[in-house]
Order: C-alpha cells, then sequence, then structure tokens
C-alpha cells in the first residue's frame, strides 16, 4: 500500500473549513461597510471633500493624516509663524468649536482643521460631570437654591453664544407628543415636596402646567417621582418609586395621538403609566419660562389640594433632554449611557433642549453657564452658583460619554490659560531661531508702512507683543490677535507652503516601515506600501459596524468608549506586518512565518490558537509531551521599602509608608480523615483530701475501658500495694491521719497499685491528686462515686478525645479541636516567587518571609506577633539562611528549639524570577512524630528548562508533650503562644520582644536573623497543608503558572472524603487578579484564589497607583491538554545519535549507527495545515496547571480495568473538584465574539506564507470537550463472539466466532 493511501486511511474526519476566496483591493469603506450600511453615514460628514475618516478617498486629504508630531514646531512649522500659529488654533477652538451641532457639524468642523489645531484640540482640557443642585430648606425663600431658568426664546437669553437668534418660542409642547430624559440622584435622606421640571402657564398657572416633582417622603432610602400634565380640568398623572443614594434614569413622555397617556421608564425598565386617558388639544404657555429644579403650587390631579413645594430640589442631575416626540424603549436604551446622536435635519428627534452639564468646575468668568447643546441657542446660567455645584467625582452615570466631543471653551479657564502661555512662549522663541519665517525672508522695508498706517510696532504685530487670550471669558468670545495685512497676506502663502512641504515628506516615507510612532508611512498609504512590497494586507474586522470602526463604541455590552476604534487598531495591526515583513520573508514557509503574522497583530497565537501540523510517528511518549508556552506574570514591587518620608509604627511594628503585606490565618476546619492524626487526649479527674477518712469508707473508679474497681479506707494498716479487702483494693492510713497530704499519697500509691488503667500523680501545690486514664478517648469521661467518703472530695473524668461523631458543623466526624484545624500541624510547604533586578536599589541582607502567630501570654513577646520563621537571603555572602524557632523551653523565657539551614553560593540579584521554597516533612506518617526533616530550595528556569536549582534539608528533633503524643511546636498546637495559627508576613517590621523574648523576636540573637527589610519584587505565593516534594516543585520551577501536584485527587482542592485529603493546597495568590491598584492609603490586598480566604493585605505602597504590579514575560514548558492528537511540531527527526547525552531531546533516537527504521517507528507526515481556536482552550491551560506531571492522566485513562467501561471515573471526580473552584459562570460566547474578527481575516496573508505542497485547512473554530470531560464507546465484552446472543436494532455489528482447539505437541 502507498504512503499516499494509507493516509488517506489514517486521516480523521474534518470539518469542512471555511476559507474565503481573496480580498479585493477596494478601499475599506466602499467594499464592505459603507455600501452594505449607507444609512449609517446619513449624518456624518462623509460627502464633503474635506472627509478623510472612512477612508472612502484615495490619497492625503488633510495634515492630520501624517504622523508628525506636533509637539515640536521644527517638524511641521517652516515658513510659517509658530505664534501665529498657536493664535489661529485657539482663535479656531474657542470661537468656532460648535458645541451644539450635530454630529454632521462637529465632523465637519474637525475635518477642517489642520494636524496642528487638531492637536491643540487633543491638549485642550476636557470634562465630563454633572450638576449638582443645593436645595433650600423648608420655609426658606424658594429663590435661595440653585435652580435653571430657561428663557423659552431662541437666542436671547446668551445671545453671544447664539448660533440662531430667532427668538421663537419653541418650549410648548403645542399638538404635539413630547418627553424629558435625564438622569437623576436623590440624596439619602428624608425629602419634602420639591419640583425638578416644570413649565407653567403665566395666567393660569394653577390649573395649567407640566411638572415633575418628587412628593414628601420621611425615609432615606426612596421617595415617589411625580408626572403630571394639567390643562384647566382635564388632568393626566403617574408617579413611579425611585431609589435614594443612587442614580436613576427617567424618560418620561406624553405619548399624543398613540394612547394619551403619561410614561414613566425608570432605568429603562421599570414602566409606569397614567391611569387614565386625555388628549390634550393644545398644550400651550405663552412663551413662560421652563424651569428645572424649583416652581410654584399648582394642581396635578383631581384632588383639591395643590401640590405646594417645600423646597427647591437637592440632588444631581445629568443629561438632561427634552424632545417634541414621544420616545420609543429602543431609543431610549441607545443612548441612555452615552451622549445623544441627533441630526438637526431628522424630525425623528426633534430635541429642543439639550442639557449636558459638563461645563467644568473652578474660579474663572463664565462659571455660572449651563450650555445647550441642541442647537436652538437657550444656554442659560444656573442661579446662585457656587463651585460646589460642579465638584462631582467619578460616578458620572454617563458611563459612555465620550470626553473628546466636550472640550471646556472658556477663555479664562485656568488650564486653557496655562496652556495657551506655555505654547506662546515655546513658539516666540522657535520664531526668533527660525530662519526660514516668511517675514524674514522679505526685506524689512516693505513693512515700514505698515506700521505707520496700522499701528504696529512688530512686523507679527500682536502675535508676538500680546501673550494672553484676549476677548471675552464665554466660549465664541475670545478676540484674534492681529498684524498688519502684509504680515497676513504672507502668512497665508507661508501656510500653504507648509503644508505642502508636509505631504511631500511624507511620500518620501512610503518605504520606511517601523514600529515608530512618528515619521512613518500615514496610514492611509498602508495599503499602497504593501503593494509597493508585494503583499496584500488583511482587511480586518469585517463584521463591524460603523460606529465600531470609527468612532470606537459598542465594542462590547459595556457602553465605555473604547480608546482606539477598530479603524486605527486595523492600522496599527497593518503596520506592524509591515515593519516585520523582512523576517517575515526570511522564515517563510515555517511555523515562525505564521506566528509571526498573528505576533504582528498584538496576538499571542501560542495562547489562543492550536496551531496544528498532521501527521507525526505512529507511536507518542507522553511523557515528553510538552508545549513552549509564552505568559506574563506580575510581581508586587517593594521598592518603597527605601521611603524617606517619616513612618508611623502601628503596634505590630509596621510603618505605615513602607511596603508590607500581612496573610490571613493558615488555619481552618478540619474536616478531612485520614493522616495526620488528629489530637487524641486523656481524660483526668482530681481528688482533694481535708484530712483523714473514716474507717472502712469507700469509693468507686472506672477506667476507660469500663473496668470498675472499689478502694477502701483501713485506719489499721499501712497496705497500699494492691491488696484487696475482698473486691475493694486497701488503702491503708495507719499514722497517716489528720495529715491531708500523707493521706493523699496513700491514695495515690493505691491506685497506681490496681488493677484500674489509672495513673495518680500528687500535686505539691494543692493537696490534691490528678488521675489520668491510660487510654485515649471519650471512654475515658467516667464518673467518681466519691460519696462514701467524708473528707475526700473529687471531680469526674473530662476530656477525652478522639475522633468525634458527626455533627452539622463536621459532617464527616473529624474534629473540632482548634489544633487540629492549623495547616502547619504536621508537614507544610511554603512557596513563593521573586525578583531582584538588578537595576534596582536593594538591601544587602533581606528577609524574604516570616512565619509569625499571636498569642494572649502577659510575657514577652506578646502581645507582640512572635516570629516563629524568618527565610533571609544575604547578597554579599550569597547565602540564603532558614531559622526556625517553633518551641519554647518550658518556662518560657528563652528559645528552645532552633534549626537553621543555610544554601551558599546563589546569587538571586539576577533579574531572574526564582522560585523559592521552604517547608517541613513531619515524621508522623512513619509514626515517628518526635522527628522532622526541614527543607529548603531554590530554582529558576529558562525557556522551560531549569537552569539551576538548590535544594538542603535536615532532620530536626520535635519535642513532645507530656503524652508523648504530640509535639510542643506552636506549628502543631492552638496555646496561649498560637492562638488562631501562623500567618505570612513580609515587609519592614520592628520586631516585639526584650532580651528575654521567646522565638526570634529575642533580642539576643544575630541582628542577621532579626531582619525584616524587603526591596524585592513578589509574584505567586503558595502554601500547602503538605510536603511538596522535588519531582512537584521542579514541575513548578520550569512552569511558573503550575501549581500542579501529584495525586490531585486527593492534594488539589475540595476533597475531604480521601484519608490525608488534609494535605492540600491552601492558599494560592495570582497577580492576574481584577484589583491592580492601590488605594488612597497606599493598601492593596492579592487575593487567594482557593477559597479559603486566606487573603494577603498589604500597606505602605504608593497610593493610588495603578497598576501597581509590574509585568514580566516569560517563557515555559507546561503540560500539553492536546497529548493525545496527532501533531508533529517537527517534520525534521534525529534517529541515531553520537552521545547517549542527548537522548533527552530526542526520545525517538538511539545511538548509532542506525540502519533501519522499526516499523512501530516510522512516520507517516501528513501536508494538512490548520489553525484551530477552540472556546476550551484557556480552560484547558488552567486546568494543566493542577497537575504535576502526566502520571495522574496517564494513570485516570489507562488503567486496565477500564477496558469494557464507558466511563473514566476519576476524570469525573476530577472534573467536579475543579469546576468547584469556578465561582462565575464561564463566558464562553466571548471566544466566538473574538473569533469574528479573526475569521478569515488572516486566511490570505497566513496561506502565502505556508509551502506549495501544505494543504491549508484555514482558520476555524472548534467545538469540542474540555480535557477533564472525555467519553468512551461502550465495549461489551461478549460481542467479540459471533451469534452470542441474537442481533437486534442496537446489537449490528458483524462479528465472526473462531473456536480454538489446544493439543499438546
Amino acid at each position: 500500500m502507498s504512503n499516499r493511501r494509507a493516509l488517506d486511511k489514517k486521516r480523521p474526519g474534518l470539518f469542512t473549513p471555511k476559507i474565503r476566496g481573496s480580498v479585493s483591493n477596494l478601499d475599506l469603506a466602499r467594499a464592505s461597510n459603507i455600501e452594505r450600511t449607507l444609512g449609517e453615514f446619513s449624518n456624518t460628514n462623509i460627502e464633503n471633500s474635506s472627509s478623510f475618516r472612512y477612508g472612502d478617498k484615495t490619497g492625503l486629504i488633510s495634515t492630520q493624516q501624517l504622523p508628525i508630531d506636533y509637539s515640536k514646531f521644527e517638524n511641521h512649522t517652516f515658513f510659517h509663524s509658530a505664534v501665529a500659529k498657536v493664535n489661529e488654533a485657539f482663535d479656531k477652538i474657542i470661537n468656532f468649536y460648535p458645541f451644539d451641532g450635530d454630529n454632521k457639524e462637529i465632523e465637519a468642523y474637525e475635518d477642517s482643521l489642520t494636524g496642528f489645531e487638531n492637536y491643540i484640540l487633543k491638549k485642550i482640557p476636557k470634562n465630563v460631570g454633572y450638576l449638582i443642585f443645593s436645595g433650600t430648606q423648608k420655609g426658606e425663600l424658594g429663590s435661595n437654591g440653585n435652580y435653571l431658568s430657561v428663557v423659552d426664546h431662541v437666542g436671547t437669553e446668551k445671545s453671544s453664544l447664539a448660533t440662531s437668534k430667532t427668538g421663537a418660542s419653541i418650549l410648548n409642547p403645542g399638538t404635539s407628543p413630547f418627553s424629558f430624559e435625564f438622569f437623576l440622584r436623590v440624596p439619602s435622606q428624608a425629602n419634602d415636596n420639591q419640583v425638578i421640571v416644570q413649565k407653567i402657564s403665566g395666567s393660569n398657572a394653577v390649573s395649567k402646567n407640566i411638572t415633575v416633582a418628587l412628593s414628601s417622603s420621611t425615609s432615606t432610602s426612596t421617595c415617589n417621582l411625580i408626572f403630571a400634565v394639567t390643562s384647566g380640568s382635564n388632568h393626566l398623572y403617574a408617579e413611579c418609586p425611585l431609589e435614594k443614594g443612587k442614580f436613576n434614569h427617567l424618560s418620561l413622555s406624553y405619548r399624543k395621538g398613540k394612547d394619551n397617556k403619561l410614561h414613566i421608564r425608570r432605568n429603562a425598565s421599570h414602566h409606569f403609566t397614567s391611569s387614565n386617558q386625555v388628549e390634550f388639544q393644545n398644550l400651550n404657555y405663552h412663551g413662560s419660562n421652563l424651569n428645572i429644579g424649583s416652581g410654584s403650587s399648582v394642581r396635578v390631579n383631581n384632588d383639591a389640594l395643590l401640590f405646594r413645594p417645600q423646597q427647591t430640589f437637592s440632588g444631581s442631575m445629568d443629561e438632561f433632554r427634552y424632545f417634541k416626540t414621544a420616545r420609543e424603549l429602543n431609543q431610549i436604551k441607545a443612548y441612555q449611557y452615552k451622549s445623544l446622536d441627533f441630526n438637526k435635519n431628522n424630525s425623528r428627534h426633534k430635541l429642543l433642549l439639550y442639557f449636558k452639564f459638563n461645563e467644568p468646575t473652578g474660579s474663572f468668568a463664565g462659571n455660572n453657564i449651563v450650555l445647550d447643546s441642541s442647537g436652538n441657542s437657550l444656554t442659560t446660567e444656573l442661579k446662585n452658583f457656587t463651585i460646589n455645584n460642579r465638584l462631582t467625582s467619578s460616578d458620572n452615570p454617563v458611563t459612555g460619554e465620550d470626553a473628546f466631543r466636550n472640550p471646556v471653551l472658556f477663555p479664562s479657564f485656568p488650564e486653557i490659560v496655562n496652556l495657551n502661555n506655555k505654547l506662546m512662549v515655546t513658539a516666540s522663541l522657535y520664531d526668533d531661531y527660525n530662519p526660514n519665517l516668511i517675514t524674514k525672508l522679505v526685506p524689512n522695508h516693505y513693512f515700514f508702512e505698515g506700521f505707520e498706517e496700522e499701528g504696529f510696532n512688530e512686523i507679527l504685530g500682536t502675535f508676538k507683543t500680546e501673550t494672553t487670550l484676549k476677548g471675552g471669558n464665554q466660549p465664541k468670545t475670545s478676540q484674534l490677535r492681529s498684524s498688519q495685512r502684509l504680515t497676513i497676506f504672507l502668512l497665508i502663502w507661508a501656510k500653504f507652503f507648509d503644508e505642502l512641504k508636509m505631504f511631500t515628506d511624507s511620500f518620501a516615507n512610503l518605504k520606511n516601515m517601523s514600529y515608530d510612532e512618528f515619521e512613518t508611512v500615514p496610514d492611509a498609504l498602508l495599503r499602497k506600501s504593501a503593494e509597493m512590497q508585494g503583499l496584500e494586507l488583511p482587511q480586518l474586522f469585517r463584521s463591524a459596524n460603523i460606529k465600531q470602526l470609527f468612532e470606537g463604541v459598542d465594542l462590547e455590552k459595556n457602553p465605555v468608549k473604547s480608546q482606539r476604534p477598530l479603524m486605527e487598531i486595523q492600522n496599527t495591526i497593518w503596520r506592524r506586518i509591515l515593519a516585520s515583513l523582512p523576517y517575515l520573508r526570511e522564515t517563510k514557509g515555517t511555523i515562525n512565518s505564521v506566528k509571526s503574522v498573528f505576533r504582528s497583530s498584538g496576538i499571542d497565537p501560542d495562547n489562543i490558537f492550536l496551531v496544528r501540523e498532521f501527521g507525526g510517528s505512529s507511536e507518542r511518549r507522553i511523557d515528553k509531551v510538552k508545549e513552549k508556552k509564552k505568559d506574563i506574570v506580575f510581581l508586587l514591587p517593594f521598592s518603597g521599602s527605601f521611603s524617606k518620608e517619616a513612618q508611623t509604627l502601628d503596634t505590630q511594628g509596621r510603618p505605615n509608608k513602607k511596603p508590607t503585606l500581612v496573610s490571613g490565618f493558615l488555619s481552618g476546619s478540619r474536616v478531612e480523615p485520614g493522616f495526620p492524626n488528629t489530637h487524641s487526649a486523656k481524660s483526668t479527674a482530681t481528688i482533694t483530701t481535708t484530712g483523714g477518712p473514716l474507717n472502712n469508707e469507700t469509693f468507686t473508679l472506672t477506667d476507660a475501658a469500663g473496668l470498675a474497681v472499689g478502694f477502701i479506707f483501713k485506719h489499721s494498716v499501712t497496705t497500699v500495694d494492691g491488696t484487696k479487702d475482698g473486691d475493694n483494693v486497701i488503702i491503708g492510713v495507719n499514722g497517716a491521719l489528720g495529715s491531708a497530704a500523707s493521706v493523699g499519697e496513700r491514695i495515690r500509691d493505691a491506685i497506681n497499685a490496681s488493677d484500674a488503667a489509672i495513673t495518680a500523680t500528687e500535686e505539691t501545690g494543692p493537696l490534691r491528686i490528678v488521675l489520668t486514664q491510660n487510654a485515649f478517648g471519650l471512654s475515658g469521661n467516667t464518673a467518681i462515686d466519691m460519696s462514701g467518703v467524708t473528707t475526700v472530695t473529687a471531680t469526674d473524668f473530662t476530656g477525652g478525645a478522639t475522633l468525634e461523631p458527626p455533627s452539622t458543623s463536621f459532617p464527616l466526624g473529624i474534629s473540632s479541636t482548634p489544633s487540629d484545624g492549623l495547616f502547619t500541624t504536621s508537614s507544610f510547604t511554603f512557596e513563593g516567587q521573586y525578583r531582584f533586578h538588578h537595576r534596582n536599589k536593594h538591601y544587602v541582607t533581606q528577609s524574604l518571609v516570616r512565619l509569625h502567630t499571636t498569642g494572649t501570654l502577659s510575657t514577652s513577646p506578646s502581645p507582640f506577633e512572635s516570629v516563629i520563621t524568618n527565610l533571609i537571603y544575604n547578597s554579599g555572602s550569597q547565602e540564603l539562611t532558614l531559622l526556625m524557632i517553633d518551641s519554647p523551653k518550658n518556662n518560657l523565657a528563652t528559645p528552645f528549639n532552633q534549626v537553621e539551614l543555610k544554601i551558599p553560593n546563589i546569587k538571586l540579584f539576577d533579574s531572574d524570577l526564582w522560585n523559592i521554597s521552604f517547608g517541613v516533612n513531619s515524621g508522623d506518617k512513619t509514626g515517628n512524630v518526635a522527628t522532622g526533616s526541614l527543607f529548603l530550595r531554590a530554582g529558576k528556569a529558562n525557556n522551560g528548562k531549569i537552569e539551576k536549582y538548590f535544594v538542603t534539608s535536615a532532620f530536626y528533633e520535635r519535642p513532645l508533650t507530656a503524652s508523648n503524643l504530640t509535639p510542643t511546636s506552636v506549628f502543631s498546637n492552638i496555646s496561649n503562644l498560637n492562638t488562631s495559627g501562623a500567618f505570612l508576613s513580609f515587609g519592614s517590621q520592628s520586631l516585639g520582644g526584650s532580651d528575654k523574648a521567646m522565638f526570634i523576636n529575642d533580642k539576643n540573637l544575630d541582628p542577621f536573623y532579626r531582619t525584616t527589610q524587603f526591596s524585592g519584587e513578589l509574584g505567586s505565593i503558595r502554601f500547602w497543608s503538605k510536603e511538596i516534594n522535588e519531582v512537584e516543585w521542579k514541575s513548578h520551577v520550569r512552569n511558573p503558572m503550575s501549581h500542579g501536584v501529584n495525586d490531585p485527587l486527593k492534594n488539589y482542592l475540595f476533597e475531604d472524603t480521601k484519608q490525608g485529603s488534609f494535605e492540600k493546597l491552601r492558599l494560592l495568590t495570582s497577580v492576574k487578579q481584577g484589583t491592580t491598584a492601590s488605594n488612597a492609603a497606599g493598601g492593596i490586598r492579592l487575593f487567594d484564589t482557593t477559597q479559603n480566604n486566606i487573603h494577603l493585605s498589604g500597606a505602605g505602597f504608593e497610593s493610588n497607583k495603578n497598576p501597581i504590579f509590574k509585568p514580566e514575560y516569560i517563557i515555559f514548558n507546561a503540560i500539553s491538554p492536546n497529548f493525545d492528537l496527532s501533531i508533529a511540531d517537527e517534520k525534521v527527526r534525529v534517529r541515531s545519535l553520537s552521545s547517549v547525552n542527548r537522548r533527552e531531546e530526542h526520545p525517538y533516537s538511539n545511538v548509532r549507527p542506525i540502519y533501519e527504521v522499526l516499523r512501530s517507528e516510522r512516520t507517516l507526515d501528513d501536508p494538512r495545515f490548520s489553525i484551530e481556536m477552540s472556546s476550551m482552550k484557556g480552560l484547558n491551560d488552567n486546568i494543566v496547571r493542577i497537575f504535576s506531571d502526566y502520571d495522574f492522566l496517564d494513570t485516570s485513562i489507562g488503567k486496565t480495568n477500564l477496558i469494557f467501561g464507558d466511563r473514566y471515573p476519576d476524570l469525573i471526580q476530577m472534573r467536579k473538584l475543579y469546576f468547584n473552584n469556578i465561582l462565575d459562570e464561564l463566558d464562553i460566547g466571548r471566544y466566538r465574539e473574538i473569533f469574528k474578527f479573526i475569521d478569515n481575516s488572516f486566511t490570505d496573508i497566513v496561506a502565502k506564507m505556508l509551502p506549495h505542497t501544505t494543504k491549508f485547512m484555514g482558520i476555524n473554530f472548534v467545538y469540542e470537550n474540555h480535557m477533564l470531560e472525555r467519553n468512551r464507546f461502550r465495549y461489551l465484552f461478549d460481542e467479540i463472539y459471533l451469534k452470542s446472543k441474537p442481533l437486534t436494532s442496537d446489537r449490528t455489528l458483524l462479528l465472526s466466532q473462531f473456536v480454538i482447539v489446544i493439543g499438546r505437541m
């Protein structure tokens, strides 16, 4: 059989790929967007010859299209005057910006700007916010509050700002429906009647009005909003509840000609209507003002009582819109969270009034003005304005508002004044030194006549002499500086010459392709540049709409506008592809060239795609299937440790201005069975003597085995050797009568000599005997019958404990003893990722991490934290030192159990990412509770291979309690030295204690061991209540993203039924978390992702730093979730080696000479090649992090007893455990959303990177199971025989039966 036929048989069936043909080289707008959605351009400037933003015109149209750094005059000012350009730019922005224009007018204005003027527009301060109304109190004059009174005559109130001055009255609804829309926030306090919006008839205000108001409410959480329309005896009334303390979006409309009712929509969801319907003939209010925030007493319904406002409005308002039409729900939702995109020529909008309330706060002229953006020139002012009315925070409810379209246009605004002054100083200096300034190219005497006739003393006139803005203090009132006519005439030509030179220079850069932002090919010429180099650029984002492409809105469900629209992103990707073209050509035909195409686009193919070459060896070793991956880890820097600010220490000695980090307590509830053993306890009792007992008095003791032993006092004997009088053991008290101490000694000796499994000891202080059951457990909690003795008293046996019965809190019935819940009670491991960058300043001696406990003992170190472990690095000696002092002496005065480990000759200050780990391997498993080993490890990897690693360990004795069954270590016991468990501590601290303190707090210790400073960078932190062996640890070194263990079914998370499942992951931080910024106080929280809630709280970091983490790019080796797929990542295979040492690199090779490849090892090369994107890839990449190697998967899938099974039980259980840690629903649809922008966009260019013999299957979205969800074909044992059972509809296999007779030869 030929290889080709063999391939045909072995190929798996695939979905038919979607591959479109080549993309035509038409302009983006004409080819795929504008023609298809032309209606979307009805309110744009696309038809204007100056329009360039939509890519529908060829060539360069505006200097805005040129990649020039406009912050430097030498890049764009050659013959023109720099001061004149600055003056022209501010004049065009302050006086002519169409703040009340529709989208088409604003686009036309923006397109008309030069590149420098557009640069200045971007530099002009922007502001978005809302208006805060300060209301009056009950009984106070309403005129004292804040309110707006809009004069209903177009362009009359602020005529200097008006674009229309007709004086017409337009705010009367008349015979039309109408709507109000706005955001409203009512403060969380009681309120009286307040008017929000009102328009009344001057002659009959009571019975002819439109009123929106708040009714009186004593509640601090809710109130009612009233919407009423009254005309004579006719009225409509509706109301809805409002939640106080938050912004509510309100749409209120009168739907005349439809249902003739009032409608209130709250937050575009809750709907309220009036109970009746009225078709008002003509709602005309004779040109009265529209009031916002204040109003008069009016009738709002049939009630004879008037609605009397007692206060002006107190609260916040944003985005007030008044329409002469009833707004539909889809219109409300479309612009609920963004500025209104209205069209003045479209009667559908009929916008009458539009207050954005985006004017800035501050002390400047005109700060009380409220601009009308409707185009009807109804700008007004806020009455009784103060600066506080605009002191808004970041809680702007219009989250999708475009700040760029809201420039500050007040000439006296301080930031604008400062910007103008700064630019004028720079421009004036530039003009002085520019030899090509056009006025310098003309003889001076040409200007003398202008000096005399026009009164200028400078050739540049007031352009040069006046550096501050002149004119009014409101938009459209600034005055343009000037010069004599000859100068102005020359500057007009100079401006033209400058633009001509900039265009010419840009064409010279047509082949100058780089990653730089400036001095490169303009975006408009990228396709032309690609054509010249024989490349056809892929057209991206075909499925995007116009708003997404050119404005960057509606990219996600979140209404917030993207910083960059898709068209700008596409141009950036195109530019990167062209810049990397030399490398693409050099590597053409390899995987690297394909991946480089995506990397040029800002896409990491290794993290998103499966780039798959089919074929390969028929035999695969699972342990050799590894993927080289790239990712970014984020590190928390402690560089602030060198802060020289004055420090305030807290009660534990931590400074407030230096970084510190503290974890929660490493403890929890013990609910897992098996190892480590729980704290068993023997029950105890006491006997107290006050004198001599009477003769023949008796008492009874019962031991844990249930044996009851009686005791009898005898005056005539001294026997205490267990001799009995009948059934009672004799306690001879002859000679001890009257001496309680002597009687106590006789009782002790008699009990110890008896058959009862009880040990008696006499306390030297009080005259009492302590009885201890010899056996552990609850069964020893027995009663003592001392009723027959007059001078001796006793307490019953209590305190015995082993495993507890099941209860609600502990369903497995393990232990509620606090010591059993300590994650350090037996073996444990700490692991942390560290980096010490060589560019940063560092302490010579540093504490990498410490383990602390808290106690209640009055002796030192309490109330200070006790330091029981300190991991220290000294860069001078290049030693890593671990000191542990976990047990005090009985007198609690000096350290008792001290263990020290050292790793010499280790260089941590090398800018690499190190994994440093330490822990305890308890001897409990071998039954030797009194011993254990302490280990210390450090390692780093390079490109997925361990470059260096250091390991050391030492045995140490673990002192035991009096019972000789549990260690005295504070790691293992809750006591007055450890009340809640150990916890991790990082960063500077002044350790409490004295020269007699315990643990590392002891000031007699070498100061080296008491080091606390740390100045490095901290990555992921992990903690296990088990010993992580070297194999597991090395897998974490190779893959910093991994926290895998050999047996995740027992040692991962959430398993609490298996024996020994107490040994598991307890703490895992990943600084790839949602919270990336420090707060105003310099605090940050690292979240524990294990659901044990052992979060780490940081303090003393730089305040309001975002992001506070530093990225570190890493390359690592990871377990492949596609270990069973046929993938050939190398088509060149080495079969024979000259050295056996390289066998690890080539698993299917052998030492030379090799003359023939075994049949089982022959490969079948398959020309197919595909790029696959799966919603499961990200999930699989996360799942593999819980495995240290393939052993678990190999065992779970390859168990021989599963041959006839239809499932994999271990994988099912592992799946349950893993998904317990998934708190939110997986948003699989997001992968599909990403794919729609990639689908076929790169197909053509990837195809050109491949050899012609390759069969490219396309870029495909694959629907598949994740790696823990594997199905089996049900294989029935009896089906290997023919006719074993009659064939039915579900048993149709054609099988044969063979009978073999075995005989002896």
